[in-house]
């Protein structure tokens, strides 16, 4: 028996959207040579869109299956889907700062959300396993890739930046929409069901800029100290 029919099929469909998104990622950049730059955005992107994957399917299960919230399975899938949250945070932080910056500025914007990505987690296993500490762990890192993508856009004019831009304000107002509960129907439709179909265009939008910039060799970090934006960068 499937408990909250709308909400589960809204996760599923979500989950096969992303994991579409990460085989269509590794398929357009085959056959030919990417730069360790395409790479580095390739697998960024590729863990941005599982996670978000793993992470529907697992609510989706976890409001189809196991409704009670005392369970234990309950209550290990919800930890579970934010831990997960956690990793497309942290995979957001890295493509970001690799569009953004060099190499070596990357790698610490990498750490240090590796860190931040390690108190999440502890957080969440010993203080609140709200969804808003997932929300607000992942709030910069919307807001960072916002600004990097506002900044291709205006520099590059770049149209598929300002799509990027506007997916992730969608992300933005998904997490606002759920928050607020607003739903369109009380049961058949509720917020969460709401929360994924707005999550399943955003992801979309992102992807169109992902499948972009990954297969884009003369696309080089825009703030690469003797570089121009646009050219060649082997990093």
């Amino acid at each position: 028996m499937m408990f909250e029919p709308d909400v589960t099929l809204t996760d599923y469909v979500v989950t096969a959207e992303c994991f579409l998104f990460v085989y269509l990622l590794q398929v357009r950049a085959a056959g030919q040579p990417l730069k360790s730059r395409q790479r580095s955005l390739q697998f960024w992107f590729s863990l941005f869109f599982a996670a978000a994957g793993v992470a529907s399917f697992l609510g989706g299960t976890r409001h189809g299956f196991f409704p009670d919230l005392e369970s234990p399975a309950n209550q290990f899938l919800n930890v579970a889907a934010m831990v997960v949250i956690g990793l497309s945070s942290l995979a957001a932080w890295a493509f970001s700062a690799r569009i953004l910056f060099n190499r070596l500025v990357t790698r610490i914007v990498i750490l240090l959300a590796s860190i931040s990505f390690i108190l999440y987690l502890y957080c969440l296993l010993f203080i609140s396993q709200s969804f808003l500490v997932a929300i607000v762990n992942y709030l910069p890192s919307a807001m960072f890739a916002l600004l990097v993508f506002v900044l291709v856009g205006i520099r590059l004019r770049e149209r598929a930046a300002w799509t990027c831009a506007l997916g992730i304000l969608l992300v933005l107002v998904g997490a606002g929409v759920q928050q607020a509960q607003l739903s369109l129907h009380p049961i058949y439709f509720t917020y969460n069901s709401v929360y994924q179909v707005i999550q399943a265009a955003a992801m979309y939008l992102i992807f169109k800029v992902a499948i972009w910039i990954v297969r884009a060799p003369d696309f080089s970090p825009l703030l690469s100290l003797g570089h121009q934006p646009g050219t060649q960068d082997s990093a």
